[in-house]
């Protein structure tokens, strides 16, 4: 008899020889045991690839990908590839408490609940990023930390949870059933920049039993290699180039729901608004404005009154379209390639 794992974590790697061994070794000692560890190798140059291969562990499934498709597509990869009843994503580059998968895995078979988000994670800056070792970390918490169950209401939700930021939009907060994602057909977009928000928000608004639980148990490392490093101009050229995918994608994902036309746009609105917003922010990672500024520039944009806001970024949006229809390149890869 076939014993399929409980859960799948994929991880799409790139580059990592001097992170991954720690991503790893927190996922083998795990007090839940019965997962597979997807690792997709998006055709690293470096050790990455042999590192892993020289762990014995059955669990772990190694993939190396025919050339370079970057990380939504390797996520799409291992999603298609996983057989857990759960997937729970991580980047190459983190780690795990020991109890993760135990806390997560209890909470959505105790709560029957289709996606588990944590309220809070840990971040390091260590370059020597180790647990074997002590490590400096700071807790990051969402703006509403509460452990709650998310309003059936969808332009509730989507208001209270993703436009005023009730719930972190990171990856690795979020723990789904595999068997939901792939009924609602949600997946990461092939986009330079904001692919987690974009997901999040899908989650949002496809997904009806969402619980948000009191738990810390994911180390998120900052270094100088990951994407928040880049410079604010390669960061606002990003940006930008995801402006046009990512209004595609939420066209997509909207067509799923029973939203008015009032409410589609709005939710199309403040998608804009959210990633106009990185704009803003490299401003601040540029030395160009004050970080304590970016709040008060938000607040009053969101006090545009409603009409006028529609206009502003309803007409942002065609422009966007326009172009997109214009270049008639294709937007999605949902498989890459071994």
């Amino acid at each position: 008899m076939i014993r399929f794992p409980k859960i799948s974590i994929v991880i799409p790697m790139y580059n990592a020889e001097y992170f991954v061994r720690t991503t790893i070794d927190s996922i083998l000692t795990q007090t839940f045991e019965n997962f597979e560890l997807i690792i997709v190798d998006d055709c690293s140059t470096d050790r990455s690839y042999d590192l892993i291969d020289s762990y014995s562990d059955s669990r772990i499934k190694l993939f190396r990908r025919a050339r370079n498709l970057g990380r939504s597509s390797a996520r799409n990869f291992g999603l298609d590839l996983a057989s857990g009843e759960y997937i729970y994503f991580m980047d190459h580059d983190d780690a795990i408490l020991p109890q993760t998968l135990e806390i997560f895995h209890n909470a959505a078979e105790e709560l029957q609940s289709d996606v588990i988000y944590m309220n809070s994670f840990f971040e390091t800056k260590a370059q020597n990023f180790s647990l074997d070792s002590d490590i400096e970390v700071e807790k990051h918490f969402s703006r509403d930390a509460t452990p709650r169950i998310l309003s059936q209401n969808l332009v509730d939700r989507l208001q209270a949870e993703y436009i005023f930021g009730g719930t972190m939009v990171n990856t690795w907060i979020r723990f789904s059933r595999r068997k939901c994602l792939i009924d609602n057909g949600i997946f990461f977009p092939i986009l330079p920049r904001n692919e987690d928000g974009l997901v999040h928000l899908a989650t949002l608004c496809l997904v009806k039993n969402i619980q948000v639980i009191d738990a810390c148990c994911y180390i998120h490392h900052a270094h100088s290699s990951n994407a928040m490093s880049q410079s604010a101009d390669k960061q606002m050229k990003l940006t930008l180039e995801s402006l046009v995918p990512a209004t595609k994608y939420m066209e997509n994902i909207l067509a799923k729901t029973d939203l008015s036309r009032e409410n589609r746009v709005m939710i199309e609105t403040f998608t804009l608004k959210e990633m106009i917003r990185w704009l803003i922010v490299q401003k601040a990672y540029a030395g160009e404005m004050q970080f304590d500024a970016i709040d008060d520039l938000l607040n009053q944009n969101l006090e545009l009154d409603q009409k006028t806001s529609q206009i502003l970024f309803h007409v942002i949006a065609l422009v966007m379209k326009w172009i997109y229809c214009r270049s008639g390149e294709s937007i999605f890869e949902l498989k890459g390639e071994i």
